[in-house]
């Protein structure tokens, strides 16, 4: 090393490895993946709702109350993957990630905004 030079460190780090969802009951379109998963949120029934969304999806839908029957759809974009699905009630705006496997579709991510 060169007088006066300032020696450098390298850290090498391995990301663990990502675990990929694999849903337990894809569907044959967006729009099944997210009604089953709010058929399961009203239903307050998360095994049901793991079945077709991932682990993160549902925790973030069902930290927020069901809202019953103010709850409307208002469909998919279904040409894209991940396509979006939206849900409005009196006070949130809930969007629904919902990706297309091999097998079918599933939801990979919500969102809601007040």
């Amino acid at each position: 090393m060169a007088a006066g030079a300032v020696p450098t460190t390298v850290t090498a780090t391995t990301a663990p490895p990502a675990t990929l969802y694999v849903p337990g009951t894809p569907q044959s379109s967006p729009d099944g993946a997210a009604t089953l998963l709010i058929e399961a949120w009203g239903q307050a029934s998360r095994v049901k709702a793991a079945a077709v969304a991932s682990s993160q999806a549902v925790a973030a839908l069902f930290a927020l109350p069901y809202p019953g029957n103010a709850l409307q759809g208002r469909g998919c974009s279904e040409t894209i993957s991940p396509a979006t699905c939206t849900y409005r009630d009196a006070s949130s705006l809930i969007e629904m990630d919902v990706t297309r496997t091999p097998a079918g579709w599933y939801v990979s991510s919500v969102v809601a905004e007040s």
